[in-house]
């Protein structure tokens, strides 16, 4: 099938793939879908989330798969919306994207606001920042956290699932604050000093460790403290140029669909807080590693077998989380919207 452009080998039109159904050697009118995707690593996420039916095959695609008009190579969203405006891609049945939503999803709810990364027709987003935020859900990494250390979470002074819902909680109204900032006040310079400090903190959980009570941990009390700064801060900025009752009114429209404090740690840069989170509790987890480590060296004469077992059979916490995620599939606020809209389209 030639493309339009005669320096494509081939343009990915979603009318044209699913006439293609006519010809499947198997005689089944099997439609192939192109799902496109961000990144190599969101093949594997969005593969597990696409319905298994038997009139739909879906094949994970990333925009570095194919030559376009314009001869760069690259990932992203940003190059698969200029794909789309080249002709290169034309959405359809056939022809779908998957994507994160970014802060698009709060961000709807500000007058004015507009985004290539907001649903639409053949466009599935996540609602939620990032398919990182997808992964740390409450129980799953209590779950994951007994499994990888054989360590009851009901032993450490603080739960995995309870230092996520600290973190939530702090970054409640921030992201609020930093989603109507970005819009309605907006100031690059000043706008990514915010973000940049923001996503600064997130990723400082990493200096926490749930075997110890977080009541008693300076550095969460100084995560804590420098998350209010930036509250306030914001909040002066919102109060000072006259846009409280503006702002009033977007805060109220989040939560009436269902943003809350034990959630939003779902809508805050995705790779900050999984990586701060994440880094946190395998920290946590190779203490339990090496504290057995000592018990056994104690122990045995004969420990130096034992002790090389030990470090070669711990697990990764990271590896577990995800490969635990994808077996069980938990239901996620927002992106379950997404998910169940996939279901529905492709039935």
């Amino acid at each position: 099938m030639l493309g339009k452009n005669k320096d494509v080998g081939f343009s990915f039109n979603s009318a044209d793939l699913e006439k293609t159904k006519y010809f499947n050697l198997d005689g089944t009118s099997v439609i192939h879908v192109d799902v496109w995707v961000e990144a190599f690593d969101d093949k594997r996420f969005w593969l597990a989330h696409l319905p298994n039916s038997p009139k739909y095959k879906f094949f994970p695609k990333i925009p570095d798969q194919i030559t376009a008009p314009d001869g760069k190579v690259s990932t992203g969203c940003d190059r698969l919306f200029k794909m789309e405006r080249d002709g290169v891609i034309t959405l359809g049945k056939a022809q779908i994207f998957c994507l994160d939503s970014d802060d698009s999803y709060l961000k709807k709810f500000i007058s004015g606001f507009s985004s290539q990364k907001l649903e639409r027709d053949f466009v599935y987003v996540t609602n939620v920042y990032a398919i990182d935020n997808v992964f740390l859900q409450s129980d799953l990494l209590d779950r994951v956290f007994e499994s990888v250390t054989g360590t009851p979470v009901a032993s450490l002074a603080t739960k995995p699932s309870g230092l996520l819902a600290e973190v939530s909680s702090l970054v409640f109204d921030v992201a609020l604050g930093l989603a109507f900032y970005d819009v309605v006040l907006h100031s690059r310079k000043a706008r990514n000093v915010f973000k940049d400090k923001f996503n600064r903190i997130l990723q400082s959980q990493l200096k926490l460790d749930c075997q110890r009570a977080l009541s008693s941990c300076p550095e969460f009390s100084r995560i804590s403290s420098s998350f209010l700064k930036l509250k306030r801060s914001l909040e002066n900025l919102i109060v000072s140029t006259g846009k409280k009752v503006e702002y009033d009114r977007f805060r109220a429209d989040a939560i009436g669909t269902g943003y809350s404090s034990s959630n939003a740690y779902l809508f805050v840069r995705g790779h900050c807080v999984y990586e701060g989170l994440v880094s946190s509790l395998l920290k946590t987890s190779l203490g339990i590693r090496d504290a057995e480590i000592v018990r056994v060296t104690a122990l045995y004469s004969d420990h130096v077998h034992r002790v090389q077992a030990i470090k070669s059979q711990w697990p990764d916490f990271d590896h577990a989380l995800k490969t635990s995620y994808y077996a069980a599939l938990p239901v996620i606020p927002f992106f379950d919207l997404c998910r169940s809209r996939l279901l529905a389209d492709y039935a």
